[in-house]
C-alpha cells in the first residue's frame, strides 16, 4: 500500500490527495465512504484519464504482443520439428534407394558377367566354326577356280573385283574373284526411278540391316560381329557366298556371309595378353571413302589395331545416306607382325599432318589418321625403336625434303627411270594415296587426237600443252575463268581468288573413271546417294571425256595411273547396268579410240605416248603446276592455276573451328572438292635428255677396260658394242658370249659374239640377233 501511496502522490498534483489516501484505511479498518469519495473526486478522475487508463491499455497490449512472440516461438519449433523429421524420413528414403540401386547394380554386374561370359563363350564356339568353314571354303575355291585342279566348267559366272596389292612399282593389276558379287539393280532402279525386285541375299540395304542387328546382338563387347555381309571385301578381302550354295552347302548361310582371307592377317578375336604394350591410342583407318575408328596397339612383336564397335551403327546409318562404304575393315580387327613392316611415310588427312601409311611386305598398304598429330610420330619412333628387319625408310622429314634427297630428278633425267615410273615416285612422295579417294594419285592427259584411225606417236600435233593446266587449254573456256577471278570479292575475305571451282583429282574423278570395277562402282554408288549417276554422266568414251575436259565449265579433272598400265577398267566385264543415254546408246565398256583395236592396244598406246620424246621434252613443266613452284603463289597465277582454296595444305586448320555446323561444312568441302598434292619444288624442274642426248652423253662413255666398235649389221643401221678391250681381256671372249646392242633409235639388239676373226681391227665375228628386225622402240 505505502508503494502504491507513492506512485498515486507522484501523479498527483497537490498534497491533498496524500491525506485522503491515508484516511481511507484507519489501522486494519477500511472507510468505505472516504474511499467513495476518493474515487469519485476529480484529483482520481484526472489521475485515472491520464495515467491509469494509457497504462492499462499499455500492459495489455505489451501483454499480447508477449502472447504472440510466445506463439511464434512455439510455432517455429514445431515447424523446426516437423522438418526435422520429414528430412529424416526423406533420408530414411534415400537410404532405401541407395541401398536398392547398390543391390541392383551388384545383381546386374554379376548378371552382365554372366552374360558377357556366355557370349564370350558363344562367339568362341562361333568361330571356331567359322574358321573351319573358312578353310574348307578356302580349299574349296582353290581346288575348283579357274586352273584348280576340280575347275568348274562355270567360269564365264565369275565376277571380278580389283585387288589392293600392289608390285613394286605401285601398280595394282591383280584382279580376283569377287564371290560376294552385287550387281547393284537397286542402284539402277533407283536412277531410273523404276520398281524392281532386290533378292535379299544382293541388296546392299538388307546387308546394312544385317550388319545393324549383328551389333545389337554383340553389344558393346570385344567379341566379333559375326552376321554381316560385305558387297566386296578382301583382296580388298573376299566372300564364298555364291559358290558355295551351289556345292552341296559346305557352311551355313551365316557362315557363307563371311569373306576368305587372302594374305591379310585379319582375325576375328585376338589375344595381346602375351606380348608387352609399347604403344596405344585412338585412331581412324581409311578405306577408301570410310573413316573407321578404333585403337592401333603397339606391342614388342606385333601392330594391332581394333574397331570401335560401339561407333559401328552411327556409321552405318551414314552409309544409307550414302557417306561411306560397307567393306569388311568395318567389321574386323587386324593384326600385323612387326617384322612385316616395310615402310611408313607421313600422310595429310583433311588438310592436316595427322596421317601415316603403312606399306608391308605382302604389298598391301593402311592409312591412318591421327586425332591427335603428334600420336602419329610417337607411334612411328615406337616401331622403329624395334628395329623391324624389313623397314626400309626410318625418316620423318618432310616431303620436300625427302624428294630433295632421293635423287629421283637426276635417275628421270638420265633415262634410268621412265616417266611412268618417276610419275609414280612423285604421287607418292607428295602424299597421293591409293586408300583415300580425296587424295589419289594423279596422272596428266597426254593425248588430243582421238578420233583418227592410226597415232604417229612423232607428230607433235597429237599432244596436249603440258605447259598449261587442263582449264587453260581452250583459249574461249579460260576467258570466263580468267573473268570470274578477276571479279570475284569474298566480303569475308577468308575465300581468295580462284580460277576453277572444280579440281583435277577428287573422289567422284577416281570413282568415275574405275566405275567398271569393284569396289569403285560401290563407291561411285556411295556418292550419288545410293544410286548410278545418269548415264550422260558417267566414262562412257575417250573421246567424249576429251571433249567435256576441253570444254565443259565445270570439268579440269586430269587421268589417273590406270590409264597407262590397267586395260580391264575399260570393260564391263561384271555386267552393271550403267544406263542409257539420251542418244540411245547404252554405256557398257568404254568406247575407245580408232586407233586402238582393244583395251591392251590402247593402254600399250598410250603408255608408248607417255614414253616418247615430245611428252619426256614438256613433262617437266606439268610437274611444276601439279607438284612444283607454279601451284601456289604468284607463278600460279600466272600460269592460270589456282583453284578453291580449301584444295590447298595449310588453307585452314579444321580444330580451330568451333561451330559444329560449320566444321561439318568445311570437311564435306574438302571431302569432295579433292586435294592438290604437296609442293614438293620451289624452283623450275629440270628438264629431261632427249633419247639423242643421252646416247650421246652416257652411252658413248666408257672405262678404260673395254672398247667401243661401231658394226654395221647389214640392216641399214650402225650399232655399238662395248667388249673388252683386246689387249686387256681378248682372251676372255667365248663363243657363249652375248653382247647388247643399241641403235640410234634406241632398238635394243641382243647378239652372239663370236671368237673368229675377219680383220686384224675387228678380233670377233657378230651373230646378229634374229629377231631383231621386229623389235619395236623402247
Amino acid at each position: 500500500m505505502h508503494k502504491c501511496k507513492n506512485y498515486l502522490f507522484h501523479l498527483s498534483e497537490n498534497n491533498s490527495f496524500s491525506e485522503t489516501f491515508d484516511s481511507i484505511w484507519v489501522g486494519s479498518k477500511f472507510n468505505e465512504h472516504v474511499f467513495i469519495q476518493f474515487i469519485t473526486s476529480r484529483n482520481w478522475i484526472s489521475i485515472h484519464g491520464k495515467h491509469i487508463v494509457p497504462a492499462m491499455k499499455a500492459a495489455n497490449e505489451d501483454e499480447f504482443t508477449m502472447v504472440q512472440k510466445m506463439v511464434e516461438r512455439f510455432s517455429k519449433k514445431v515447424n523446426m520439428l516437423l522438418h526435422r523429421f520429414k528430412k529424416e524420413e526423406s533420408s530414411s528414403i534415400k537410404s532405401e534407394e541407395v541401398f536398392d540401386n547398390e543391390i541392383n547394380l551388384i545383381i546386374k554386374s554379376y548378371k552382365d558377367e554372366e552374360s558377357n561370359r556366355l557370349t564370350s563363350i558363344q562367339a568362341d564356339k562361333k568361330n571356331d566354326d567359322m574358321r573351319t568353314s573358312r578353310k574348307w571354303l578356302s580349299k574349296f575355291h582353290e581346288l575348283t577356280q579357274e586352273r584348280g585342279v576340280w575347275s568348274l566348267a562355270r567360269q564365264a559366272d565369275l565376277h571380278w573385283k580389283l585387288d589392293r596389292r600392289e608390285n613394286y612399282s605401285r601398280m595394282r593389276r591383280k584382279l580376283t574373284i569377287n564371290y560376294d558379287y552385287d550387281a547393284h539393280r537397286e542402284a539402277s532402279a533407283k536412277r531410273d526411278k523404276t520398281p524392281i525386285e532386290v533378292s535379299s541375299n544382293t541388296s546392299n540395304k538388307s546387308k546394312i540391316q544385317r550388319i545393324k542387328k549383328a551389333n545389337v546382338d554383340s553389344g558393346n563387347s570385344s567379341t566379333p560381329i559375326l552376321n554381316a555381309v560385305e558387297p566386296w571385301t578382301d583382296g580388298w578381302g573376299f566372300s564364298g557366298s555364291s559358290l558355295v550354295s551351289e556345292s552341296d552347302s559346305l557352311a551355313s548361310s551365316e557362315d557363307q556371309e563371311w569373306n576368305l582371307i587372302a594374305g591379310d592377317k585379319i582375325v576375328e578375336t585376338i589375344d595381346i595378353s602375351s606380348d608387352m604394350k609399347l604403344f596405344s591410342t585412338e585412331c581412324e583407318m581409311i578405306v577408301l571413302l570410310s573413316a573407321i575408328k578404333g585403337r592401333i596397339e603397339l606391342t614388342s612383336t606385333h601392330l594391332f589395331f581394333f574397331v570401335d564397335r560401339r561407333n559401328l551403327l552411327q556409321e552405318l546409318n551414314n552409309i544409307e545416306q550414302g557417306s561411306i562404304v560397307v567393306d569388311s575393315e568395318i567389321l574386323r580387327d587386324k593384326k600385323w607382325p612387326i617384322s612385316d613392316i616395310r615402310e611408313i611415310h607421313m600422310r595429310n588427312y583433311m588438310l592436316k599432318r595427322s596421317a601415316i601409311e603403312l606399306f608391308l611386305t605382302d604389298q598391301t598398304n593402311y592409312f591412318f589418321n591421327f586425332l591427335e598429330p603428334k600420336d602419329r610420330l610417337r607411334l612411328f619412333y615406337n616401331i622403329t625403336s624395334l628395329k623391324p628387319n624389313s623397314m626400309k625408310n626410318q625418316d620423318t622429314k618432310s616431303p620436300k625434303k625427302i624428294f630433295q634427297r632421293s635423287n629421283l630428278t637426276e635417275r628421270w633425267r638420265t633415262r634410268e627411270i621412265s616417266n611412268f615410273e618417276y610419275l609414280m615416285h612423285l604421287n607418292s612422295i607428295a602424299g597421293r594415296s591409293f586408300n583415300d579417294l580425296t587424295q589419289y594419285f594423279v596422272f596428266p592427259w597426254i593425248l588430243t587426237d582421238y578420233e583418227s584411225e592410226k597415232l604417229d606417236l612423232s607428230d607433235p600435233s597429237i599432244y596436249r600443252d603440258l605447259s598449261k593446266p587442263v582449264g587453260a587449254l581452250n583459249p574461249d573456256r579460260l576467258e570466263q575463268f580468267v573473268d570470274r577471278y578477276e571479279s570475284f570479292e569474298d566480303p569475308s575475305g577468308r575465300i581468295k581468288k580462284f580460277f576453277y571451282g572444280t579440281h583435277y583429282s577428287s573422289a567422284a574423278t577416281v570413282s568415275c573413271y574405275l566405275i567398271r570395277l569393284e569396289p569403285f562402282t560401290s563407291v561411285h554408288i556411295s556418292l550419288q546417294g545410293g544410286r548410278f549417276d545418269h548415264a550422260d554422266r558417267q566414262f562412257h568414251s575417250l573421246r567424249d571425256t576429251w571433249h567435256s575436259v576441253l570444254n565443259a565449265s565445270g570439268d579440269v579433272r586430269e587421268l589417273i595411273p590406270e590409264f597407262f598400265y590397267l586395260p580391264e577398267f575399260l570393260t564391263n566385264h561384271n555386267n552393271f547396268d550403267f544406263g542409257i543415254r539420251q542418244d540411245g546408246v547404252r554405256v557398257n565398256d568404254v568406247i575407245l579410240p580408232k586407233w586402238a583395236s582393244s583395251q591392251e592396244e590402247f593402254i600399250r598406246i598410250h603408255r608408248e605416248a607417255l614414253e616418247s620424246d615430245f611428252v619426256s621434252e614438256n613433262l617437266h613443266h606439268w610437274i611444276d603446276l601439279i607438284f612444283g613452284y607454279k601451284q601456289t603463289g604468284d607463278e600460279a597465277v600466272n600460269a592460270y592455276n589456282v583453284f578453291y582454296y580449301l584444295t590447298y595444305e595449310g588453307a585452314i586448320n579444321i580444330d580451330n573451328i568451333q561451330d559444329p555446323v560449320e566444321r561439318k561444312s568445311i570437311e564435306q568441302q574438302i571431302y569432295h572438292f579433292g586435294q592438290t598434292p604437296t609442293q614438293l619444288l620451289t624452283k623450275p624442274h629440270p628438264k629431261r635428255l632427249l633419247s639423242k642426248d643421252f646416247l650421246k652423253k652416257d652411252l658413248l662413255s666408257l672405262d678404260h677396260d673395254h672398247q667401243r666398235f661401231v658394226v654395221d649389221l647389214k640392216c641399214g643401221q650402225l650399232h655399238l658394242v662395248d667388249l673388252p678391250n683386246p689387249d686387256y681381256e681378248m682372251h676372255s671372249i667365248s663363243d657363249a658370249q652375248q653382247v647388247i646392242t643399241i641403235d640410234e633409235n634406241g632398238i635394243i639388239g641382243r647378239h652372239r659374239v663370236l671368237r673368229k676373226s675377219i680383220s686384224p681391227e675387228i678380233p670377233f665375228t657378230v651373230e646378229i640377233d634374229p629377231g631383231l628386225q621386229y623389235k619395236r622402240y623402247l
